[in-house]
């Protein structure tokens, strides 16, 4: 059964046994925030890393520039999936680069849908939260990261901004609605 679980250490061995599949990943997007987190595991300081998001989640002792955000894990029969992140307001920069939705999945999990039941999972704590849509962003070149976002757009509703450009990168920035659309 497919589950959005916070991040946390009743959840850590699942996360643990599967984070070593990104360790050879060729993904070409998306594995900057996993390499470090593969660091911090390497280093023994993962149990520093469950605090901070612990902390994240409720917006204590925030770096200056970062807005509090939920991480999740997404489990199918107790199997890691992928993790999402979801910020729970934006910033300046953040409406050009990053938006209130982040995920990956693992490499053995990818093509399998996923990502888009992960989102939707996603988009329903968001909904919670009070938020009615949510900024999702993609490198220009994720064709399948993209396809997922559009079909939340075309689903949940929403619309496509102008790419954001930066430093020789560009993004896809589309907002979606948390709640679906009466068709």
């Amino acid at each position: 059964m497919l589950k959005l679980v916070k991040v946390s250490p009743e959840y850590a061995d699942i996360f643990l046994s599967a984070i070593n599949e990104y360790r050879t990943d060729t993904a070409k997007f998306g594995l900057d925030s996993i390499r470090q987190l593969l660091k911090t595991v390497d280093d023994g300081k993962f149990d520093e890393w469950l605090e901070k998001a612990r902390k994240n989640d409720i917006g204590l002792d925030l770096p200056d520039g970062w807005i509090s955000n939920t991480k999740y894990w997404l489990l199918d029969n107790d199997e890691y999936i992928g993790s999402f992140t979801l910020r729970h307001d934006l910033n300046e920069t953040l409406m050009k680069w990053g938006g209130h939705i982040g995920y990956i999945i693992r490499p053995s999990k990818r093509g399998h849908g996923y990502a888009f039941k992960g989102l939707e999972l996603v988009l329903a704590e968001a909904s919670k939260r009070g938020l009615k849509r949510c900024l999702i962003t993609c490198n220009t070149e994720n064709d399948a990261s993209f396809a997922v976002i559009n079909k939340a757009k075309n689903i949940y509703g929403g619309e496509q901004l102008s790419d954001s450009h930066l430093d020789g990168f560009s993004e896809h920035r589309v907002w979606v609605n948390t709640v679906k659309e009466n068709r």
